[in-house]
């Protein structure tokens, strides 16, 4: 036995390809994956309000005063 045959160089497996899924069996894996990290995105890193008020609308358009703020 050679040293290369030792180490298991001439001996190399073949990769088995990949098996592909079918789309509709993907599908809810993904619509699942897509539910969750939606989930942990707005319980942890932020939240989207609405708030029904005209008290912030001023500054948003512009007013009388404001000198170019944003």
């Amino acid at each position: 036995m050679s040293r290369s045959e030792e180490r298991g160089g001439s001996r190399r497996r073949r990769a088995k390809p990949a098996k592909k899924r079918s789309f509709w069996k993907e599908l809810p894996i993904l619509l699942v994956i897509a539910l969750v990290l939606t989930i942990l995105i707005q319980t942890f890193l932020a939240k989207v309000f609405m708030i029904p008020s005209g008290s912030m609308e001023a500054t948003l358009h512009g007013c009388p005063g404001c000198t170019g703020d944003r």
